[in-house]
């Protein structure tokens, strides 16, 4: 009930924000972050980002947080 769309309106607020800063972590824009929208893609999109390594050094996005 009333527990289920407060988790899920957390999740869907906190979320795309820190998909986004992991996109920016690899150079790509945060709009990649509307693949996780479509089915199937999510699933893949979500295993990119665990697997795939960020930018050595400093990127269009900012300097490498400390």
């Amino acid at each position: 009930g009333k527990a289920f769309i407060t988790h899920a309106k957390n999740k869907i607020q906190l979320f795309p924000p820190l998909l986004a800063r992991r996109f920016h972590d690899m150079d790509k824009s945060g709009w990649w972050v509307l693949l996780i929208l479509v089915p199937f893609l999510n699933l893949a999109t979500y295993i990119y980002l665990l697997i795939k390594k960020g930018t050595n050094g400093a990127n269009r996005f900012g300097a490498v947080p400390e």
